[in-house]
């Protein structure tokens, strides 16, 4: 289903989960927002999943196709349910993180350029603007979500 209305409330329904909050105890919650998104898109093959499943789970699915970052974007617009995501491994650390790309206006990076906007559940909660660090209130986007460049993927059924 490519629906942008039904991605939109998804992805705030997520976003709105007080507890989805980070725990004191540096506990996030990424993948659950991003099963709830999933869930609230008619996709249910993600469920029970960490971060690391989830990138590991998509990247071996033929329900989902790898997207350039330039593309992202754009797609997510349409309605498209899209995910970035990179495992511990990947990001030299102890577990993965994963984010659902928005629909929105692209945000500039000066690390990739353009770039897609994301509903981020992690360390730092954010759907429009960076809460801290260099970004503080200026919008934010998957630059503030990733060090490396994460992978994006679409769920075919979306397309």
């Amino acid at each position: 289903m490519k629906d942008p209305i039904t991605l939109i409330d998804a992805i705030l329904d997520a976003y709105d989960r007080q507890e989805f909050q980070p725990l004191p105890d540096g506990t996030t919650f990424c993948n659950q927002a991003v099963i709830l998104v999933a869930l609230g898109m008619g996709y249910g093959e993600l469920r029970g999943k960490s971060a690391d499943e989830i990138v590991q789970f998509i990247a071996g699915s033929p329900d989902w196709s790898l997207v350039p970052i330039e593309k992202a974007q754009e797609m997510a617009n349409e309605g498209s349910f899209l995910v970035a995501g990179l495992t511990g491994d990947e990001l030299g650390q102890g577990h993965g993180h994963v984010c659902v790309i928005r629909p929105g206006r692209p945000v500039y990076s000066g690390k990739w350029g353009q770039c897609p906007r994301v509903l981020n559940i992690g360390s730092e909660n954010f759907i429009a603007r960076a809460k801290k660090g260099p970004l503080t209130n200026q919008p934010a986007g998957l630059n503030e979500s990733f060090v490396p460049l994460p992978k994006i993927w679409v769920l075919r059924s979306t397309l």
